[in-house]
């Protein structure tokens, strides 16, 4: 009887190995998929009520474009927008809190004179904000230690009670210098 069961343990170890070695061969061996095709042709539209759906048609990005991303070293562009919207967004109810949040992106020199700059602002009393969203990054100037970016940006302003606001449209040039690995702002002014 002992030796039945022994039979069986050993049966279905050997079993469950031949199941493992089965699947890995499957993985190492499994055809290839096929890239998508991002270009799509509209097949036929979806009628919702009164309006006609037509379906999305996805076309890849112009080679003009491909070749201009290349330009930017690796990880600046998304570097220079994100400084330049935390840099041209401020609240007078925070308003070092924009500053602090740059700490990691920028040099020690650069965030020492903003800092610095900063604390010399007054207050009027009266509540003013500024949102800022980068829209394009025009790569200006760039070697293998050094990038120039000029930052396009829509700032939406508030005054007082929120009621009274404005869009503004500005760009911001950033310097970013390479520290390490990363790139870090080491200057920025407004065109």
């Amino acid at each position: 009887m002992l030796e039945n069961r022994q039979k069986i343990i050993i049966g279905l170890l050997l079993g469950a190995a031949v199941l493992v070695v089965a699947f890995f061969l499957w993985l190492l061996f499994r055809p290839k998929e096929a890239p998508i095709n991002l270009t799509q042709t509209p097949t036929s539209t979806v009628q919702t009520g009164e309006s006609i759906v037509e379906p999305v048609v996805l076309e890849p990005a112009s080679q003009t474009r491909i070749e201009n991303e290349k330009q930017y070293p690796l990880g600046s562009k998304q570097v220079a927008m994100t400084f330049a919207e935390r840099y041209a967004s401020y609240s007078t109810d925070e308003p070092v809190k924009n500053i602090q949040d740059l700490k990691p992106l920028t040099t020690q020199q650069f965030y020492s004179a903003i800092i610095s700059a900063t604390q010399t602002r007054e207050g009027s009393g009266t509540f003013y904000g500024y949102s800022a969203k980068a829209l394009s990054a025009n790569l200006i100037k760039s070697s293998q230690s050094s990038v120039d970016v000029a930052v396009s940006l829509q700032i939406e302003q508030t005054v007082g009670d929120g009621e009274s606001g404005n869009v503004l449209y500005r760009t911001l040039n950033v310097n970013l210098i390479k520290s390490g690995e990363e790139w870090k702002v080491n200057g920025a002014s407004w065109q």
